[in-house]
């Protein structure tokens, strides 16, 4: 987005619509400059601007603004530009801020040549700016650093002589944009990486920052248990994540047909051969026809009997340990079926006897 290359002025009270527009006419090749700057008095009767071809130019405000009351072609180097107009508290004093590095004060009373210039001020910007202290007794701007070569500093000049009062390093960084606040006494850096550094006096700053920076810290009790907790995902990092082609709805409906990429999960068995598994009837019959236990079907007799003559011709157990001391094989001649009638016989044999 290009500078404007005329001034606009508004009604506060009346949204979107413009009150004037003042045109800018140049002396550079073509008759147009960008207006970088401008600035209402104190008062409100004057109107400055400070444009790209180092020029400076006031108007006053109730009109008409054909063309300027002060026009200083070479306020600042031409081809320059003036990132900052600010009049003094009694809008008799006018100071300017330009890439050209420099600071300068223009009495607009005698507005042929600056009444001091402060040199060796370096910003990159065009939004650097200057400022009064409250009592008008200082000016502040600051300067600008390389990425990672240094800390910008917020300079203090003298208001009439320009002269450097305090060179104060405030971080790293650039310093763009400053202010001083009249009621609270302290100074704002705005930094080129986006940071604000407050500047104050612990006994004539008040409010602000104070209020956060003189609260105590907070004792901690001894029960207190700090939860701060490091939780570590290592599938959300990139070594361990897998990265998927694209990220199309084309792609992603795609994977999620794939059951390998979108791991689906393994569905239930409903029927044999199912998702290369066999299913319920399938397994039964190979149990029931190759891995049918028969035993509890047949009668125990008739299963040991199938090893009779096995264990005649080829003794293996008992057989063996009798082979050479009982040759033959001796059987008992009772068959004790039940030991209870034996027991109620020899009772009543004993029972004779003594009659």
């Amino acid at each position: 987005m290009s500078p404007p290359l005329h001034i606009r002025i508004w009604d506060v009270n009346v949204k979107r619509q413009q009150s004037q527009v003042i045109f800018v006419k140049s002396r550079v090749p073509g008759g147009k400059t960008a207006i970088t700057a401008a600035s209402y008095s104190a008062d409100g009767k004057l109107i400055a601007a400070g444009g790209g071809d180092g020029a400076l130019r006031v108007w006053g405000s109730g009109g008409p603004f054909l063309k300027p009351i002060h026009t200083i072609e070479s306020a600042h180097l031409p081809g320059s530009t003036t990132t900052s107009v600010i009049f003094s508290p009694n809008s008799s004093i006018l100071a300017t801020r330009a890439t050209d590095d420099t600071v300068k004060l223009w009495d607009l009373r005698r507005p042929t040549n600056p009444l001091a210039t402060a040199p060796n001020l370096p910003t990159f910007f065009e939004e650097a700016s200057v400022a009064f202290s409250p009592s008008a007794r200082y000016l502040i701007t600051g300067t600008s650093v390389k990425k990672n070569e240094g800390s910008g500093h917020l300079v203090v000049l003298d208001a009439d002589t320009l002269k450097v009062v305090e060179d104060i390093e405030v971080g790293p960084g650039s310093v763009v944009r400053c202010a001083w606040h009249p009621k609270i006494n302290q100074i704002l850096c705005g930094m080129g990486d986006g940071a604000v550094q407050i500047l104050y006096d612990p006994e004539r700053s008040r409010a602000g920052v104070m209020l956060a920076v003189v609260k105590k810290k907070k004792v901690r009790a001894v029960d207190d248990i700090d939860f701060t907790i490091q939780i570590i995902n290592p599938h959300a990092l990139p070594m361990y994540r897998e990265e998927l082609p694209g990220t199309g709805k084309r792609k992603r409906e795609k994977i999620r047909a794939d059951p390998k990429a979108s791991r689906k999960p393994d569905m239930p068995l409903s029927g044999p051969g199912r998702g290369g598994k066999q299913g319920t009837n399938v397994t039964m019959h190979i149990m029931k026809t190759i891995m049918r236990d028969t035993t509890r079907d047949e009668d125990p007799r008739d299963a040991i009997l199938k090893y009779a003559e096995e264990a005649a011709e080829n003794p293996y157990w008992v057989a063996p340990a009798y082979k050479k001391n009982q040759p033959d094989t001796k059987y008992t001649e009772r068959v004790y079926e039940d030991e209870d009638e034996d027991a109620i016989r020899a009772a009543a044999e004993a029972k004779k006897r003594k009659k």
